[in-house]
């Protein structure tokens, strides 16, 4: 522990078999409370500006903690908690670097390792170092007024965000079993609400979620309460880059794939994968200016894909039978889809525009 200028306090507890603390505080105003209570557990601290604080509670076997902030009005809190479990070397691990200004930053974590995870999945390459089975979760925030708020109460859950724009926010809540969140946030004023609830077959399933926004004032949405069987089975990647686009998308089938990009302006997907779907497939793509689409799947292996440009265009797209196919392009200005599949191995084709 060490601590430079003035208006520093730290307050460290900690009981167990082999606990680890280091807090370095540089600056003014600095605050920092670290309470380990398990068998193994490490929690690294490093505070050089002002009007600082942290808090990191831990309460488990491995547990890892490492919080890194360097600029003003900054305050992370950490806590974790994990059974006892049999698997050895498994961690609860936390990793957050904050280095702009008014950045805030809540990590829960709750939870074992017990479930598909730990029947061979390893994640490698994580940004999280010795990183093997566990909840983790790994926080960047590099801009301004950055807020994310992330809570993970299942089991085997990751998460890794990076914040570099401005007053963009986060909320992330995982508690199903083997999700995997990746978030990328560079724009100016957008927002992330990601929930996670989904559950596993034969303990092997792991659902995915990666939202990439380098836009202003986009919004996303994502539900994922199904069931994934496979690998990232259930999937759902959605990407805005232009601006004041909404995207909401609800997974509640087994093994759903679904693809939102929005690299245009003012448009408006929603997604739903409905419960007892099994194998749908979506893919909207949104290219042009105030857009809408609606894609619903409740079958059977079906696949939608729409290409959206031009103006003003709206696209609705219904099936309920079983291994349909629904492609619908939209170009020019002002155009209307609606496309119903009831049936069995039926396909539509729709095309809009100018050639």
């Amino acid at each position: 522990m060490q601590q430079s200028s003035r208006d520093n306090i730290s307050e460290l507890t900690q009981s167990g078999n082999t606990n680890v603390a280091n807090v370095n505080q540089s600056g003014v105003e600095s605050d920092s409370i670290v309470t380990q209570s398990g068998n193994i557990s490490d929690a690294q601290l490093i505070q050089t500006a002002s009007a600082s604080s942290s808090t990191v509670i831990q309460s488990g076997e491995e547990l890892i903690a490492r919080v890194n902030q360097a600029g003003t009005n900054q305050s992370s809190r950490i806590e974790q908690s994990s059974p006892n479990n049999p698997f050895p070397n498994l961690r609860a691990t936390v990793s957050v670097t904050q280095s702009g200004a008014d950045n805030t930053s809540d990590v829960f974590q709750s939870g074992d390792t017990t479930s598909g995870l730990s029947n061979g999945y390893q994640f490698t390459g994580s940004p999280i170092a010795g990183f093997g089975n566990s909840p983790a979760a790994s926080v960047i925030q590099s801009g301004t007024n950055n807020d994310l708020d992330l809570d993970q109460t299942g089991s085997s859950n990751l998460a890794f965000s990076n914040q570099n724009g401005t007053d963009n926010e986060i909320v992330a809540l995982q508690t199903g079993d083997n999700t995997f969140a990746q978030i990328g946030q560079t724009g100016i004023s957008n927002l992330v609400d990601l929930t996670q609830a989904s559950t596993v077959s034969s303990n092997v399933g792991i659902a995915r979620a990666v939202v990439n926004q380098t836009g202003n004032d986009n919004r996303a949405t994502a539900t994922q309460n199904g069931t994934a069987s496979g690998f990232f089975s259930t999937n759902l990647e959605v990407t805005q880059t232009g601006n004041n686009n909404q995207s909401d998308s609800i997974q509640s089938g087994t093994n759903d794939v679904a693809f939102v990009d929005q690299i245009g302006n003012l448009n408006r997907s929603t997604v739903t994968q409905n419960a007892g779907g099994v194998s749908n497939f979506a893919d909207v793509n949104q290219t042009g200016d105030d857009g809408l689409s609606e894609l619903t799947q409740s079958g059977t292996n079906n696949r939608a894909t729409l290409n959206q440009d031009g103006v003003n265009n709206d696209s609705f797209i219904t099936q309920t039978g079983s291994g349909n196919i629904a492609t619908v392009t939209q170009t020019s200005t002002g155009n209307l889809s609606n496309v119903n599949q009831t049936g069995t191995g039926n396909t539509a084709t729709v095309t809009q525009g100018g050639l």
